[in-house]
């Protein structure tokens, strides 16, 4: 079985200006939540100090992992999921979302590729809104803490992997 997952993060570096290098590695780059499931109608979603024990045993014992632009899950998974005691994946267990789409010329920019296949679920304004309030500095330096909206963003992305 192929297990999907699709990490939010935040941190004070900025990924399109720095890099995933950087970013994955910065000391302020933490996991938001982590969708996860087997199949579309099997979606979870935890804080990244619940995630369940079968989730990390799957990518332990060399389960394969999809993700859309599945580099990013690996840098975040191997680094900051690494400092939380998570066990290591290789880039032999990645699928690639994107990359397939790539491959089939679907737009590889989520939100279009969504509109090109006709996708049951489109990403709505609310959602990056909710990316934009937790996942982004505000301009003091500091993120929103908000459980309401943690909550919702959680809900969110349970409803993006349900689609």
């Amino acid at each position: 079985m192929i297990l999907s997952i699709d990490f939010e993060t935040r941190s004070r570096v900025d990924l399109k200006d720095r890099g995933l290098d950087v970013y994955s590695s910065d000391p302020s780059t933490e996991i938001l939540c982590i969708p996860a499931g087997y199949s579309p109608d099997k979606v979870e979603v935890w804080r990244p100090e619940d995630v369940p024990q079968w989730v990390l045993d799957h990518a332990a014992n060399n389960g394969l992992i999809a993700a859309w632009n599945a580099a990013f899950e690996y840098h975040i998974w191997n680094r900051v999921g690494a400092k939380l005691g998570w066990p290591e994946i290789k880039w032999e267990q990645l699928r690639d979302s994107m990359a397939v789409a790539a491959a089939n010329n679907i737009p590889q920019d989520l939100d279009t590729a969504g509109e090109v296949t006709n996708s049951a679920f489109q990403k709505d304004k609310r959602g990056k809104r909710l990316i934009q309030l937790l996942c982004k500095p505000q301009r003091n330096g500091q993120f929103k803490e908000d459980p309401e909206l943690m909550q919702e963003l959680m809900e969110y992305c349970q409803q993006i992997g349900r689609a």
